[in-house]
């Protein structure tokens, strides 16, 4: 499925809300850049005392309402939700070779593969401003408006990647009832139909891209976010040649590569954001 072409309001965990003032722009930034759910303070942060260090020698960051530390447990999120990115990519990068080269029968490994990892991190990702959380995290379902703004943690445990899931569907559909064995891939290539079955998947990592994208100012994942959808709009309506779409499909794969890749250039308190804002 991978390779099928060869605020808004604000609302982190604000607790007393009509207590705090609005954030200003630099806050909105964190929130934005924000992925992980939020935790209590630690001890750590609370005997933090401005320091660039605390008394187990954790670095501390200073945060909007307070200093803050990274866990172990942040790493391993961090570390989750980059390889889960990792996964896509190479899937992608190893998909579009595959599928150019005839290697036919990996595209469908391949595609399961990138279906799992982006899983990962749709359900790692967590941002707080609503129109773009709305997107990363596929239009999802919350009870208890009311309950959620106050309890985050509650919120985050209603969230349902219901776009990826819509574009996992629409593979297995096409896989057991239209491609006669065929890889999900090819079918989707020859049928432009498809994409409307596997288009919410690659919905999903268009607004990773568009997530990071706001937070780092990474010229590659504006290229995702505006490569991989003209790839998809034009095959779905026919108005681009074949060999238009072949270079979208290796410029949409470069530059999915080399996003992944780049993550890891980057320090974990950065996929983490702000822990301050929402503890």
């Amino acid at each position: 499925m991978l390779n099928m072409l060869a605020k808004s309001p604000v609302r982190g965990h604000v607790g007393h809300a009509a207590a705090r003032p609005l954030f200003g722009l630099l806050a909105l930034q964190r929130q934005v850049c924000a992925r992980r759910s939020p935790r209590a303070p630690s001890a750590a942060d609370a005997d933090a005392d401005g320091t660039s260090t605390s008394g187990s020698g954790k670095e501390v960051y200073q945060g909007v309402y307070g200093p803050w530390t990274v866990e172990r447990e942040d790493e391993v999120e961090v570390l989750c939700y980059r390889l889960g990115l990792s996964a896509t990519a190479l899937a992608l990068v190893g998909g579009t070779a595959a599928g150019l080269s005839g290697a036919d029968a990996a595209l469908d490994p391949l595609s399961a593969l990138g279906a799992a990892g982006l899983g990962v991190s749709v359900f790692l990702i967590h941002v707080y401003v609503d129109p773009l959380k709305r997107f990363l995290q596929q239009l999802q379902q919350q009870r208890a408006w009311a309950v959620a703004t106050a309890a985050p943690q509650q919120q985050q445990q209603q969230q349902r990647p219901v776009m990826w899931a819509a574009g996992v569907l629409g593979a297995g559909y096409l896989a057991l009832e239209k491609c006669g064995g065929q890889p999900v891939a090819l079918y989707v290539a020859e049928h432009p139909w498809a994409v409307w079955l596997v288009g919410p998947f690659f919905a999903s990592i268009t607004g990773i891209a568009v997530k990071e994208g706001l937070c780092y100012g990474k010229p590659e994942a504006a290229g995702v976010a505006a490569l991989l959808p003209l790839l998809l709009l034009g095959h779905l309506s026919g108005v681009l040649p074949a060999a238009a779409l072949r270079v979208l499909l290796c410029a949409s794969a470069a530059a999915t590569g080399v996003f992944a890749g780049r993550k890891y250039t980057q320090a974990v308190k950065d996929d983490i954001g702000d822990k301050s804002v929402f503890e």
